[in-house]
């Protein structure tokens, strides 16, 4: 599933984005309605879901990581290709500089601390996981998260859901976002908790 997601505020600025279409009002309904201090993605890929979330309030900090930067190399996924200089140029027109982007590993031996010093910052964050490993991202980082941070998953039931090991625990002390009903009702693969 790939979808373009296209700027609200830059015209031509379009970037790639790995979820369906439907999903792009909801996820940005759950950031406006939140109103975060800070916005963690992991799995940058082709900066789309990036994009969408940056619009929702430029001026919230939004730290992305990604373990391949793509601006050094060209993607090819499922007919879709974006020239090295057509992201360099969405990452110049597309982001101001309260984005920043992180080419390493979320996923090591022990928990990026990077990552663990951003989602243990004393303030309301909006974290989304998409970075090839879900169930490895939320045993890891979950428990990292205050009371009233969302946490977004993409890929819920496919590769990630409560069977999967450690699941359960990881999120027991979240409850299930009010969005999820509509994600749930439109067959979406995003699901979001809120930290209790």
């Amino acid at each position: 599933m790939r979808n373009w997601y296209y700027s609200k505020y830059h015209v031509g600025v379009k970037a790639l984005i790995s979820h369906e279409e439907e999903s792009f009002e909801l996820i940005q309904s759950a950031i406006s309605l939140q109103k975060p201090h800070l916005i963690v993605e992991f799995g940058s890929a082709y900066y789309g879901l990036t994009l969408l979330m940056h619009e929702v309030d430029p001026s919230t900090p939004l730290i992305t990581f990604d373990r391949i930067d793509p601006t050094e190399s060209i993607r090819r996924t499922k007919g879709f290709i974006k020239s090295t200089d057509e992201i360099k140029e969405l990452r110049r027109v597309g982001f101001n500089s309260n984005v920043r982007f992180y080419v390493e590993s979320i996923l090591g031996e022990e928990p990026n601390k990077v990552v663990v010093e951003f989602l243990s910052t004393p303030c309301t964050k909006f974290v989304y996981m998409d970075n090839g490993n879900k169930v490895r991202e939320v045993n890891t980082y979950a428990k990292y998260l205050r009371e009233g941070d969302v946490l977004g998953v993409h890929d819920w039931g496919p590769e990630i859901n409560y069977e999967r090991e450690g699941i359960k625990e990881s999120l027991i002390e979240f409850k299930p976002h009010p969005l999820n009903l509509f994600f749930e009702d439109r067959n979406l693969v995003t699901r979001m908790f809120v930290r209790t």
